[in-house]
């Protein structure tokens, strides 16, 4: 797994914690549970943190060191992404070498998707991407912040960004629609 800037570890109710780092936590323990092995991967924002955090004997957090180790408000990750997803390859080819390779990779928020998908051009690792504050991108384009969608995604990241058109995209709305929404009005 990655989520970038959410960690299953961090107490939720901080500054970027919450929910996803709640459903990333949820999400790796519900894997290991049905007996994965699960590396989540986020952002090094503490020079305190280990490398690796053993958090049960199925999941491991990997803290990776891109930019500084302290808080980075999200709206500001985008240009470390590169750095993070190098060191990101760089492991599951450590892994590839051990025998030991990743299955799939399930990434949280767009920048770990970014990343996502520099494993599978390089490693061929499928994967999939949630989302999680697909309404809340206004505040990456809000007055107050300094975050410019135009000039942080350069021609190198702009043919990463789904479209509605995208297989992926596509995908998604056929389980929403296949799977979640008869659920919702109790078809299921």
């Amino acid at each position: 797994m990655i989520s970038e800037h959410a960690s299953p570890l961090a107490a939720a109710g901080g500054v970027d914690s919450g929910g996803q780092n709640i459903y990333v936590a949820h999400t790796a323990r519900h894997l290991a549970e049905l007996g994965y092995a699960v590396d989540v991967f986020t952002r090094r924002d503490s020079d305190k943190l280990p490398d690796i955090v053993e958090w049960s004997p199925s999941i491991r957090v990997i803290h990776v060191t891109a930019g500084p180790p302290r808080f980075v408000r999200k709206e500001s990750l985008l240009p470390l992404m590169s750095e993070f997803a190098r060191q990101v390859v760089e492991a599951a080819r450590e892994a590839n070498e051990r025998g030991e390779p990743y299955a799939l990779c399930h990434a949280h928020f767009f920048m770990s998707g970014l990343v996502a998908r520099r494993l599978k051009q390089e490693l061929g690792i499928p994967f999939v991407v949630t989302f999680h504050a697909l309404d809340a991108c206004d505040s990456f384009t809000s007055p107050t912040t300094n975050f410019r969608p135009n000039a942080a995604f350069s021609s190198r990241w702009s043919s990463t960004r789904p479209t509605r058109s995208s297989p992926s995209v596509r995908k998604t709305k056929q389980i929403c629609d296949d799977c979640i929404a008869p659920r919702r009005r109790g078809c299921a």
